[in-house]
């Protein structure tokens, strides 16, 4: 068990890094999180459990402004989702950083409650086994979560495939000529962009090269590259020899490939036929879209904003007719949609959308000031957001979309 006032520090640290992904994947709380059964990294159930916690601190509004819930939740929403300093929460607010600080103690023991509960439901990291922690005794990282670290260290982004290709054949350049081997790369007309983390893709892909030289005794290794259906497939051959590689999943490389190019929302696979070759398949690059729908244009501006700050392209529509025209028009990745439209409500846009094929499996953030979750889940809504809503929040909610959408792949 951990000691409350460890827990409450634990509490203080996961909540200021939000939304870090490296730093949450190798925190204490997250190396307890047991990870069977889950598609999800542990770094991003602690977040998940740290929003949710905040959520559940939300007073209902029928409640005093002036209460203590009400001033708990203000200030989980405005330092740790709007990450504002207390020096800038102390002017807002009128308050002194003694008050804000005492305040802070009462947030953090709430939110710690609610991860005391919920972590009852995992596993205590244990010295020796499969699920043992992340972290060695003297400190250092194992090689799976130093992986994770890797393909979790930043977002992801368009990354021109043949351009990695290219700085790994130079990379193994002093290593081919010393052992005979050669790298041909793929030729295709123009950059292949996929969506992934740069360093992540070039490590994978150095890793499973590094296979290839050493399972091959001599002769080239030829690369194919092809996109079809939104995903890109790199082939890579190893050249027939008096030997076949081993091809388990027992090989380092292999299996530090394998984990990092799922971790980019990748697969590999390993064909022992006609002769060694594995394929990585990746998310070909598509700038996402998302509709937002409000007729409150600083509401409709605010979220563009937030959007366009994650490379996302924005469409907007200030009425639930407009809507529906530009949903079938445009056929848009997500939707955000109030629900207090003129003419037509948000609730009638959701059925309306949910009864047409065409874009019925649009993923649906409802986002209003009505305090009516349950009621847009049971119509099909994908996430509920409750206004007034943080960059934090819509992004996360825009990711728990795309996590639902993604395959889930079998280990």
């Amino acid at each position: 068990m951990i000691e409350p006032e460890l827990l409450l520090k634990y509490t203080h640290d996961v909540l200021t890094h939000l939304y870090d992904l490296p730093y949450l994947l190798q925190h204490p709380l997250a190396l307890s999180i047991a990870t069977e059964g889950r598609t999800e990294s542990p770094g991003r159930v602690l977040r998940r459990l740290l929003l949710d916690a905040i959520q559940e601190l939300k007073p209902p509004a029928e409640s005093p402004h002036d209460s203590v819930a009400a001033a708990r939740y203000q200030f989980l929403y405005l330092r740790y989702l709007q990450g504002k300093p207390i020096d800038e929460m102390a002017r807002l607010l009128g308050l002194s950083e003694r008050q804000l600080y005492r305040r802070q103690r009462d947030a953090l023991e709430a939110v710690a409650a609610i991860l005391a509960r919920e972590l009852q439901l995992v596993r205590p990291p244990s010295p020796s086994g499969p699920d043992a922690t992340a972290f060695s005794p003297a400190g250092t990282m194992s090689p799976e979560a130093e992986v994770d670290r890797i393909g979790l260290a930043a977002a992801s982004q368009p990354v021109d495939l043949q351009d990695v290709l290219a700085g790994i054949r130079q990379t193994l350049t002093p290593l081919c000529q010393s052992t005979g081997r050669e790298i041909i790369l793929p030729t295709t007309a123009g950059p292949v962009l996929v969506t992934v983390e740069r360093v992540a893709l070039r490590q994978a892909l150095l890793a499973l090269l590094l296979f290839a030289i050493e399972a091959s005794r001599s002769g080239a290794i030829q690369t194919t590259l092809e996109i079809a259906e939104g995903r890109a497939h790199l082939a890579v051959t190893i050249p027939a020899g008096d030997r076949e590689p081993a091809l388990d999943e027992g090989n380092s490389n292999l299996t530090v490939c394998r984990r990092l190019v799922r971790l980019q929302g990748g697969e590999l696979e390993v064909q022992r036929t006609p002769g060694p070759r594995m394929v990585i398949t990746l998310p070909a690059f598509r700038r996402r879209s998302v509709l937002v729908v409000d007729d409150n244009s600083d509401a409709r501006n605010l979220f563009s904003r937030y959007l366009d700050s994650r490379g996302y392209r924005v469409v907007t529509a200030a009425s639930g007719e407009q809507a529906l025209e530009i949903a079938r028009r445009e056929h848009p990745d997500a939707i955000v949609l109030d629900v207090m439209l003129p003419s037509a409500d948000g609730y009638e846009v959701l059925q309306t959308l949910a009864s047409d094929p065409a874009v019925a499996r649009t993923p649906i953030v409802v986002c209003t000031v009505l305090k009516q979750r349950e009621l847009a889940l049971a119509l099909g809504a994908t996430e509920f957001l409750a206004k007034p809503v943080s960059r934090g929040e819509l992004l996360a909610a825009l990711d728990r979309c795309w996590e639902r959408r993604a395959p889930v792949h079998r280990r």
